[in-house]
């Protein structure tokens, strides 16, 4: 009679734990699918002329044909512009739809298919185990995180800015930054990390703008 009871109480706990299992899968599943809260609207299009005037003086200030020295800034559509061609050249499939500049803050959001965030990745695995077109289905990307001009590690070496992410969102569904660069793969140091003019001091990230400050 006890070992019945004993037998009855392991089969409720199993059912239990069942349950939980299958609703947490739901919940996750549900989660990365819906639609996070949204960025503030899309500020319009970068004037791509002035865009580029902006780049071809850093250009000169770093080769020193040009002796300015009064700080550059980007607006929210011209950051976007940037992190745009910076996402087609790692080939990461990422529709930009905004990005956000707070003091001290850069968030960034967007869609992608779910297969281009394995791709490449130690959890490419699960390509060959969820459906083809659950792979294909867009999921919302949101990433929060502060930008830095890293110090040169010596004379004549090439600088880079640095990304360190603060938060980051699958969905509606926070995800740690160290989960998220597994899941990049290789991509997301290129992503997170890149190479500066040698005219570049400092970055100053302020509300709706980027000032670039020259040496």
């Amino acid at each position: 009679m006890r070992l019945g009871c004993l037998g009855c109480l392991g089969s409720i706990l199993g059912l239990g734990l069942l349950v939980c299992l299958v609703g947490g899968a739901v919940w996750a599943w549900s989660g990365l699918y819906a639609a996070p809260p949204l960025l503030s609207p899309d500020p319009g299009k970068a004037d791509p002329a002035a865009l580029s005037r902006k780049l071809a003086e850093i250009g000169l200030r770093s080769s020193g044909r040009s002796t300015r020295t009064e700080p550059l800034v980007l607006g929210e559509a011209e950051v976007a512009s940037l992190v745009s061609g910076h996402l087609a050249d790692a080939d990461l499939r990422l529709a930009l739809v905004a990005v956000r500049l707070r003091p001290d803050r850069v968030s960034a959001q967007g869609h992608l298919p779910l297969g281009a965030l394995l791709q490449d990745s130690p959890l490419a695995w699960m390509g060959e185990v969820v459906p083809r077109g659950t792979l294909g289905t867009p999921i919302w990307l949101t990433l929060t995180g502060l930008v830095e001009v890293e110090a040169p590690s010596g004379p004549r070496r090439p600088r880079h800015a640095e990304a360190r992410l603060l938060t980051a969102r699958l969905g509606r569904i926070p995800v740690p930054s160290w989960l998220l660069s597994v899941m990049l793969g290789p991509r997301g140091a290129s992503l997170l990390r890149w190479q500066v003019p040698g005219a570049v001091d400092r970055l100053e990230v302020g509300e709706g703008r980027i000032t670039i400050r020259t040496r």
